[in-house]
């Protein structure tokens, strides 16, 4: 290796601008790939050579591509594929891909990226992939004219201005409805798990008998059988319907906003309103397939019966004032978010939620999970080998 240049983290980050944790991701990036290398010179303090000057000054004129534009430069005619955040195909998928494109992963990233971030690593890309990542709007795409495609590997586009890559020229690219069941059953078992979770805690009773404080009065639950469950937002026909009423539940579904949707499909005889649908049972859950900023609100104001609430979407609107006041009421039983309202302005991995949100969340009865209602071993595999056919047949 060449003489070059040593910095420690903090040198790199006063010289280059960015923030620190870009810095020590890209660098760690680097280092794998053998263009930085790692000096010890105390259990401590550690310091990175670069290869050379040239290089290292080539990263302080180009400030806003941060220390990753050393490794994008002249590197390949390959058009530039980045995995923006943690999902990355596995190697199988990869090697094949790599005929085509020249790409960048980040494995090791955090799970949920800032917009600042976000715009650093799809510099120079033509196709980027993300999965989870921040608005992709007017701004972020103005950052990149040199990109062609971004790949969602997920079914919807609750993050993504269509409108804004039209006038760009991006396309975007999702799974069609041939592969929107990559998790049709994943999503399915959710449900039914989050339903005896709130009404057969045994999570709680468990941690209650390994502190010693059990009581049998204070872990009374409730049966599913015989219990009125509706659906809002239903976003595919599915097996959910047959499951609840094999375990003894009535099922109610408001129309879905597909069309052509037929009651059979969804294994009722009838669609119900959402208002009818909210009023009279005793499970609610809210599905993905709802409208953007969907106003939950005047739904919870109604005059109804005690309730447990499953919401599986982010794009819903509600009061957590509203929330908090039918939970000390009783009238909400039981609440489990998978994924937090964008509202919020908050993800379920943030250490420091807002004021707000801690309104919800300290009550014993919420039960927050991190967008798991699709995620298993199986429908991962899925999703990977559909992102792959979109890759591997993108016109580029």
């Amino acid at each position: 290796m060449q003489q070059g240049i040593q910095r420690t983290l903090s040198q790199l980050v006063k010289d280059t601008k960015l923030p620190r944790s870009t810095v020590y991701l890209d660098v760690q990036h680097l280092i794998r790939g053998g263009v930085v290398k790692t000096i010890r010179l105390s259990p401590r303090k550690v310091q990175y050579r670069l290869a050379s000057r040239a290089e290292l000054e080539a990263v302080f004129a180009k400030t806003a591509e941060g220390i990753e534009s050393l490794v994008l430069k002249g590197a390949s005619t390959k058009p530039l594929l980045v995995f923006t955040d943690s999902y990355v195909l596995p190697e199988q998928y990869l090697a094949p891909l790599r005929s085509k494109y020249s790409i960048k992963t980040y494995e090791t990233s955090p799970n949920f990226l800032d917009a600042e971030l976000f715009e650093l690593r799809s510099r120079g890309a033509q196709v980027v992939v993300s999965f989870d990542g921040p608005g992709i709007h007017d701004t972020y795409l103005t950052s990149q004219p040199q990109l062609e495609h971004i790949v969602v590997p997920t079914m919807v586009y609750n993050n993504v201005d269509l409108g804004a890559c039209v006038r760009h020229g991006v396309e975007i690219h999702k799974f069609n409805y041939e592969t929107q069941f990559y998790a049709k059953h994943t999503k399915t078992e959710y449900i039914v798990s989050a339903i005896l979770s709130m009404l057969r805690p045994i999570h709680v009773a468990n941690a209650a008998v390994k502190s010693g404080k059990f009581s049998f009065r204070d872990h009374l639950g409730e049966e599913l059988y015989g219990k009125k469950v509706g659906i809002i937002g239903i976003a595919n026909p599915s097996e959910i319907t047959a499951i609840l009423t094999m375990l003894g539940c009535e099922v109610f579904i408001a129309k879905p906003k597909r069309k052509n949707s037929k009651p059979d499909d969804y294994g009722v005889v009838k669609f119900q309103t959402e208002e009818d649908v909210y009023d009279y049972v005793d499970i609610f859950i809210v599905d993905t397939d709802v409208e953007e900023h969907y106003n939950l609100e005047a739904l919870l104001k109604r005059d109804s019966k005690p309730k447990h609430i499953i919401i599986l979407t982010p794009v819903v609107k509600f009061s957590a004032d509203t929330m908090r006041q039918l939970i000390l009421s009783k009238k909400v039983k039981g609440l489990i978010l998978d994924a937090l309202p964008n509202m919020f302005e908050t993800r379920i991995f943030d250490k420091d939620p807002q004021q707000a949100l801690r309104q919800i969340v300290n009550f014993p009865n919420v039960i927050l999970t991190p967008e798991l209602s699709f995620l298993t071993h199986q429908s991962l595999a899925r999703s990977y080998q559909y992102t792959f056919d979109m890759l591997y047949n993108l016109k580029i």
